[in-house]
């Protein structure tokens, strides 16, 4: 494993002699290997300064104190220094939006980010491996992602993040712990399927081993590295393209020649057009597939002054020969949402959709009333009703959107005992007229439909004696 690991550095350029190295570790199997083997490389070949860092979350009480003590120790044995730090995640849950699982991940790194900064290193090395790499690309593939999500995991990431192991399995990583003797810590947390990755790792990705393909896990590594580095060209072609357009993101308007666009093959199209609208959004996200068809429509279409608006207070428009991008007066969330809400009537269904921030509250136009969402104390749960339902936040995977009901959408209701059901069912079963369908204001995440007012909520983000914190979610 050794020579593998060694031969993933050099690939891809992950370490250099006298490089000063932040390894991330929890004391599981994968970031103590990791930490020993690059101790032995640096003795070896590289002349590493390294220090360790570990970030106590205290989800888990006495375990999580008894896993820093492990670290601490292993440091101490290696003589390896150790940055540790507590993490008050309840906190950082009030204080930030997002999951339980966000929230930490956005504290560990910002933990590596500031012990990197204050300490000197130029490089964190994460223990993530092969097996992580087909989880990552397994529930990325379940979630609809393109070959910007199917690439999974680079080897490194913005020049600092590197991933030693991330071509080497589970397996293999714990026969050489087991050769060297190593003791490690195991993460009881990982034993539940409480989010999707656990039941990709426990449940999904073991049976396709067994029933499927035994090498899954390799072929999986493999054709994310194929997309990963034909993404990779076209992500330079893009840019070249964008730079020769002298495309900033700051233009108030670009125009973009519809002759030069339409030489070019479809694929490449939608990259450029998608590239464009990103550097127009704060946070380079929000930009999905049906914002990038629009678009299309207007170039391959045939309408010389077709007009859209788009998320983020952008208009696009045709002016003949050009394709026009420009920034729109008055900018607010709630023109955002009517943004939304406009282009998926352009695209030709009475669709709509509009991004959910917690706290906070979303009107909706189509159906005449507001949808609120609210965390209370447990104190406060009572008995749902058709208007007002108490969910776990913890078991949401983000984004949160309301929107209407589509083909295919499906619920786990409650007291089903985690059984789906198409919503389209559901409707039926509860003999809602097909043109009040479409109407009807669905809260969806990122796996499946949460609530359908008045019908029915998931089991999946039920109260239970395990919550800790509480969503309160209101129709008016």
């Amino acid at each position: 494993m050794m020579n593998k690991v060694r031969r993933t550095i050099e690939k891809h350029g992950l370490l250099h002699k006298r490089d000063r190295v932040l390894v991330a570790v929890s004391g599981g199997p994968d970031s103590v290997a990791l930490l020993k083997i690059l101790n032995r490389l640096s003795a070896q070949d590289y002349d590493l300064t390294l220090a360790v860092a570990h970030l106590n979350h205290g989800l888990r009480g006495v375990e999580s104190d008894q896993e820093e003590i492990f670290v601490r120790r292993l440091c101490e044995s290696l003589k390896i220094p150790l940055f540790t730090r507590k993490a008050d995640i309840g906190e950082a849950l009030r204080r930030n939006k997002g999951s339980l699982e966000e929230t930490c991940r956005r504290e560990r790194y910002a933990f590596f980010d500031e012990v990197r900064s204050r300490e000197g290193m130029n490089r964190v090395a994460l223990g993530h491996h092969l097996d992580d790499q087909a989880e990552t690309v397994l529930m990325r593939l379940l979630r609809g992602s393109g070959p910007e999500g199917l690439r999974g995991m680079t080897p490194m990431r913005d020049h600092v993040y590197i991933r030693p192991l991330i071509e080497v399995t589970r397996k293999e990583i714990l026969a050489f712990l087991e050769r060297e003797g190593a003791a490690f810590v195991e993460d009881s947390s990982n034993e539940r399927d409480i989010c999707l990755r656990n039941r990709i790792r426990r449940r999904l990705l073991p049976e396709l081993v067994e029933g499927y393909n035994p090498r899954l896990v390799e072929n999986l590594g493999r054709m994310a590295e194929i997309i990963r580095m034909e993404d990779d060209y076209i992500q330079k072609v893009v840019e070249d393209m964008l730079n020769r357009w002298n495309v900033t993101g700051l233009d108030e308007i670009l125009n973009i020649p519809i002759d030069e666009l339409r030489l070019m093959h479809e694929a490449l199209r939608q990259r450029i057009v998608k590239a464009i609208l990103l550097r127009r959004s704060p946070l380079k996200s929000g930009i999905g597939y049906r914002h990038v068809k629009a678009v299309m429509k207007i170039i391959n279409g045939e309408n010389p002054g077709a007009v859209l608006d788009m998320p983020f207070n952008v208009r696009v428009r045709r002016e003949y020969s050009a394709l026009c991008f420009e920034m729109r007066a008055g900018s607010s969330r709630a023109a955002s949402e009517m943004d939304t809400k406009r282009l998926d009537d352009n695209i030709g269904g009475n669709t709509y959709s509009y991004n959910v921030e917690v706290p906070g509250e979303i009107d909706i136009p189509e159906r005449g009333g507001t949808m609120s969402f609210r965390y209370v104390e447990r104190s406060q749960v009572a008995v749902g009703s058709d208007r007002v339902v108490f969910v776990d936040p913890d078991r949401i995977y983000l984004p949160m959107k309301v929107r209407n009901w589509m083909p295919g959408d499906r619920i786990d209701p409650l007291g089903m005992k985690g059984k789906r059901k198409k919503v389209q069912d559901v409707f039926m079963d509860e003999k809602v007229p097909r043109l009040k369908r479409a109407k009807i204001p669905l809260l969806v995440d990122g796996e499946s439909v949460i609530w359908i007012p008045g019908l029915r909520l998931s089991e999946r983000v039920r109260v239970t004696n395990r919550t800790w914190r509480v969503l309160k979610i209101e129709i008016n």
